[in-house]
């Protein structure tokens, strides 16, 4: 059986900033990261929530490929029709969602770097559709077994 860490996160998924750059007008050059606030508390969010799941079960850090299974639960604004639009099919990119979620994982200890995810599953859906509810994320992280070498 493979070890498996699974938990949930409340709080409204955000994704990775873009960087973008800019000079002073001094001349010098500088390299800056937008959304960062919100980007730094569902990040927060994430950490927080994968610590205490790894506590509780008492998992340490996985070592070799692992797999990432995400589905975020995003907030339905009250001007989107169900009907209209049944899936959260806009930004924020469910691969920038992504990345912002595996550096907290990296944060929080459950794999020593993102590099080691080598098959993921994201998904993106209205809280509303979920039984849950509320925005958010549900996690599954396990190891990847190593194939059979003829």
């Amino acid at each position: 059986m493979t070890p498996l860490l699974e938990f949930d996160v409340l709080g409204t998924p955000a994704p990775q900033g873009s960087k973008r750059g800019g000079v002073t007008k001094a001349g010098k050059t500088f390299v800056y990261e937008q959304n960062t606030k919100t980007q730094t508390s569902w990040r927060q969010d994430v950490l927080n929530a994968a610590v205490v799941a790894r506590k509780l079960e008492g998992f340490d850090t996985f070592e070799g490929p692992v797999f990432v299974d995400v589905d975020f639960r995003m907030p339905r604004p009250a001007s989107v029709n169900i009907r209209k639009r049944p899936y959260p099919c806009v930004k924020p990119d469910a691969d920038k969602l992504l990345r912002n979620t595996c550096d907290a994982l990296t944060q929080a200890g459950v794999y020593r770097d993102d590099a080691q995810v080598v098959v993921c599953r994201v998904t993106k859906m209205y809280a509303t559709d979920d039984p849950g509810g509320s925005p958010g994320a549900r996690i599954c992280v396990g190891l990847v077994p190593l194939p059979e070498i003829i």
